[in-house]
């Protein structure tokens, strides 16, 4: 059983993971804890009004959770009865996931690279792959927004990727292997940005720090240094228009990039950039709606959307 498959009404007994737990006291005094539990997909608030232990569980903790199911402002909430320290599953049953084949996409990525004709964007391409690939393969793609789950840093660039070629091939004096080389490694800063704390997503002190276009540039030129000829003055013309795509992928200052997109190829990466976390945003909000609209999205104007299965069913009519 998961989070979304609770009923208002009803009672139910399920096992989650502890993302925070507060002691707190009524108007009357007497305590009760508040917790917010974690399925690996969604969260629910809950209340535990007969608490009489003094030990507040730990974050990461996995509970068995005896439960009513209620509303409280239009959002489901357990009303706690019994809680038990879970045995038979782990945190990594509870990673933040997703319906992606992760690996399946890392090896789409390995032959796409392969079709990059630039043999000095192929290398760079390549070995930052091969050698980050426990990182493509685990780090998420953000802590809330988009690609929230592990490997979502790799889902989302491999969607760019395939988005900007797409773009690429039909657009005038576009060159498609310097977008797909961009596109691929547009968010490489995010491996040294996000890590999984248990289940829950945080950020690194380089992340903090640095943000995470600033270390994907960083990286890719020093990277570059130790794997392809950066005396060739066209070699490192090339990486200078692959660095300036990552540095401007947000498209403009107000929203992170140090610059702005100056050539075709970055724009088509910005433009592709935006789309798909867009998608992903209404993918994420789909899933968790009652009817053909969304709840409001905050990140898109805080308004409601269009479900993409009311669009599919309508369409299909």
């Amino acid at each position: 059983m998961q989070i979304k498959d609770l009923t208002v009404g009803g009672s139910c007994e399920i096992s989650l993971v502890v993302k925070s737990a507060t002691a707190r006291e009524t108007k009357a005094k007497k305590l009760y804890l508040t917790i917010e539990f974690f399925d690996g997909t969604d969260t629910i608030q809950a209340n535990y009004w007969d608490w009489a232990s003094g030990k507040i569980p730990e974050p990461n903790t996995i509970l068995d959770v005896l439960a009513d199911v209620t509303e409280w402002q239009g959002n489901k909430q357990l009303k706690v009865t019994c809680l038990k320290v879970c045995t038979t599953k782990t945190l990594a049953d509870f990673m933040p996931k997703s319906d992606f084949d992760v690996p399946m996409i890392y090896d789409a990525v390995r032959l796409m690279i392969a079709d990059i004709k630039d043999e000095a964007l192929k290398t760079v391409c390549g070995f930052i792959f091969d050698e980050l690939k426990d990182k493509w393969l685990t780090v998420p793609g953000a802590k809330s927004v988009h690609h929230a789950f592990v490997g979502g840093t790799l889902v989302h660039s491999y969607n760019v990727a395939y988005i900007a070629k797409a773009i690429s091939e039909h657009m005038y004096g576009s060159n498609t292997d310097l977008v797909v080389a961009g596109a691929l490694l547009h968010d490489v800063g995010k491996l040294f940005t996000y890590k999984m704390d248990g289940i829950n997503i945080d950020t690194t002190d380089a992340g903090k720090l640095l943000d995470h276009i600033f270390i994907g540039a960083e990286f890719v030129g020093n990277f570059a240094e130790s794997h392809v000829d950066m005396d060739d003055p066209i070699v490192h013309a090339k990486l200078h228009l692959l660095r300036h795509i990552i540095l401007a992928h947000h498209g403009s200052l107000e929203f992170g990039s140090p610059v702005t997109p100056q050539c075709i190829e970055a724009y088509i990466v910005h433009h592709a950039d935006a789309l798909d976390a867009t998608n992903e945003q209404i993918r994420v909000a789909t899933g968790k709606a009652n009817s053909n609209w969304t709840d409001k999205i905050w990140t898109l104007a805080n308004r409601p959307h269009l479900t993409h299965t009311s669009v599919a069913e309508l369409m299909e009519k």
